[in-house]
């Protein structure tokens, strides 16, 4: 309490907004269900939006996911974080996608970032073997490593 009657301050705010983008099929909305699912067991509030391309199938998407430890209003403009699944996926986003200040982008390390594209100043990259960790997995794709929610995370 602050001392005014009723008014709590939370001491460690929790607000997570990351977008993950894919093409249909390779887990990016499931990972979104995922993570906005389990974080809601220990207590997080929670909201997704989930975005396709016109394509009837294996086209563009993105989840773009916002957790935090008191209800969740909007989705908000930034982002703290990104998940590339696929770099020719990732365009039809990219005006979409804004950053925070220090925000991370992770990565398949098959499928480094084209020169091309341009990111703030200070957004750092982690470049992650995800289609090597679902191979290892589940002998298939990253789809199936998702949904089997083994998603693991080595940095470089």
């Amino acid at each position: 309490m602050d001392g005014k009657k009723g008014k709590k301050y939370l001491m460690n705010e929790v607000d997570l907004t990351m977008a993950i983008v894919g093409s249909g099929g390779e887990g990016a909305i499931s990972a979104g269900e995922i993570l906005v699912r389990a974080t809601a067991k220990d207590g997080l509030f929670g909201m997704i939006i989930k975005e396709y391309g016109p394509q009837i199938r294996v086209g563009e998407c993105m989840a773009r996911v916002r957790l935090r430890n008191s209800p969740v209003l909007s989705l908000g403009d930034f982002h703290d974080s990104l998940v590339v699944l696929s770099w020719n996926n990732f365009y039809p986003f990219s005006d979409e996608i804004l950053f925070h200040e220090g925000a991370i982008v992770l990565h398949d390390s098959a499928d480094p970032p084209p020169a091309a594209l341009s990111f703030p100043e200070g957004v750092r990259f982690f470049s992650v073997p995800l289609t090597e960790i679902a191979k290892k997995i589940t002998s298939g794709s990253v789809s199936c490593c998702l949904r089997k929610s083994h998603f693991q995370i080595t940095s470089n």
